[in-house]
């Protein structure tokens, strides 16, 4: 009748316990194996793991999102986060100038084009920006570089105050600076240059960086 139907009426092979599952096949088959999920009891934690020496991957749409390898070392191979590198010198950039970054050290989802950045999702994006220049008008009472980004302009990167210089300088100077900013999905971010008096005839050198990195 319904409901009625005990152990010793199924056919199935091996023992049944609290450790085994009636598997398709008509069997009784221990749990586990690969993977293992802990953390059962109500108010504990909850446990995904791999019982074997072999690294422990999330998928999404075929593609591997986050990897833990046998050490238990994270990566993510699509998280958003890029280096470029001017290709070649950008000499007397006039004001608002855009820096050219046209080599791609790495771009590892592909967000970054035309001297820009775009993001892929809405976050908190660390940026990090190096600048070299060569040839400095002592005249120049101020240079900015500044990240414009759709939400927020950040300003000023570095500067030079009001005669730094006794004389036009052929020296290296370098400028740098690291921030985070928040950013929702298509924002973009770019590096502009301007320059407050004298005369446009600095360089902006190849030795120069733009790199970020989705981190929140």
């Amino acid at each position: 009748t319904a409901g009625s139907v005990g152990l010793e009426q199924l056919s199935a092979t091996g023992t049944a316990s609290s450790s085994t599952y009636l598997r398709g096949d008509n069997s009784w088959v221990a749990a586990g194996g690969d993977l293992s999920f802990g953390g059962d009891t109500f108010g504990a934690d909850k446990t995904i793991g791999s019982n074997d020496a072999y690294a422990l991957s999330l998928e999404t749409n075929g593609n591997v999102a986050i990897k833990i390898d046998a050490n238990g070392i994270v990566t993510m191979p699509l998280q958003s986060c890029f280096l470029v590198h001017p290709s070649s010198e950008q000499s007397n950039p006039s004001n608002n100038t855009t820096v050219a970054f046209g080599t791609e050290r790495f771009d590892l989802n592909g967000d970054f084009s035309s001297n820009t950045f775009t993001a892929p999702v809405g976050g908190k994006y660390q940026f990090n920006i190096v600048i070299t220049t060569n040839n400095i008008d002592n005249a120049a009472t101020l240079l900015e570089w500044t990240l414009i980004t759709s939400n927020h302009t950040y300003r000023p990167l570095g500067n030079v105050p009001d005669k730094l210089f006794s004389s036009d300088t052929g020296d290296h100077q370098h400028f740098a600076a690291s921030l985070i900013a928040d950013m929702d999905a298509s924002d973009t971010a770019h590096v502009q240059f301007y320059q407050t008096s004298g005369t446009a005839q600095l360089d902006i050198l190849t030795l120069s960086y733009f790199s970020g990195v989705l981190v929140a």
